[in-house]
Formats: C-alpha cells, sequence, structure tokens
C-alpha cells in the first residue's frame, strides 16, 4: 500500500488524497473485460438489450451510492469517536451545576 497520511478533515483535496491512495487500479483482465462489453454495446447489442442494461445500471448506480454514502457516514462517526476518546471533555456533574447555580 502506498504511504498514507491521516487527511484534514476540513481540506477537501487532502480527502480526495486518501480515496485514490485506497483505490486500486483495475487489472490487465478487468480492463479486456470493460472493453469486451464496450464492444458488444457498440457493435452487436440491440436496443431491447441496451434498455436493459441501462436499466440494470441505474438500479446498481443507486445501491452503490447509497452504500458509500452509509460507508461514509459509519466512518464519520467513527472518527467522531476516536476523537471523543482521544480528546475527552469532562462533563459537570448536577451536583456542581448546582452549586454554580446557586453560587454556593
Amino acid at each position: 500500500m502506498k504511504n498514507t497520511v491521516t487527511p484534514d478533515p476540513d481540506n477537501l483535496d487532502e480527502q480526495f488524497v486518501l480515496l485514490d491512495q485506497l483505490m486500486e487500479p483495475p487489472t490487465v483482465e478487468q480492463e479486456l473485460e470493460l472493453e469486451k462489453k464496450i464492444r458488444w454495446f457498440t457493435e452487436g447489442a440491440s436496443k431491447e438489450q441496451l434498455i436493459k442494461h441501462c436499466e440494470a445500471v441505474e438500479r446498481q448506480h443507486f445501491h452503490q451510492a447509497q452504500f458509500i454514502a452509509n460507508c461514509l457516514s459509519e466512518i464519520a462517526r467513527c472518527k467522531a469517536k476516536i476523537a471523543c476518546l482521544q480528546n475527552p471533555v469532562r462533563q459537570p456533574t448536577f451536583k456542581n451545576w448546582l452549586r454554580k447555580v446557586l453560587k454556593l
């Protein structure tokens, strides 16, 4: 794996660099399979086949977008938990709060 650094949460450029590092390039076999499919679309697919394929791609895109959004939300939740564990904030107790209010 490449050299990874923790991105600044406020810097989108750093976050995209991290995503690029996590994404592995396709294998030669995967690229050839993609080219084979593209040639089938351009040379041999009927209109009905293309329509069915477009429907399937749209459904897949929708589910992948939902999955990615859920993963990013979970990552954000986990990062918040880690930040809270690393930098705990001491919450005032009710007794201390009552003393401050009543100025005891």
